[in-house]
């Protein structure tokens, strides 16, 4: 398996290549002023012979996680 280590600069992924697919994780983005990070799955179609898919029969994944705005434990915004 491989990977690279992670940069703190952005638009640089943490890229993984791992038995059946390819994972990127891009961090450190940003959409409407909250912080995001991008995680795509790119299932292998191209290594011997074989095919992974993902559960749903898809080749392809992208998950965005947006960080929540926290409330006041007290209750005032």
């Amino acid at each position: 398996m491989k990977s690279t280590t992670h940069t703190k600069r952005m638009g640089q992924p943490l890229h993984i290549e791992a038995p059946g697919c390819i994972i990127n994780i891009y961090a450190g983005l940003e959409t409407n002023g909250q912080p995001v990070t991008v995680i795509q799955v790119h299932c292998d179609g191209y290594g011997l012979g074989d095919t992974w898919r993902l559960e749903d029969g898809k080749n392809f994944a992208s998950l965005r996680v947006i960080k929540q705005e926290t409330k006041d434990p007290a209750g005032e915004d």
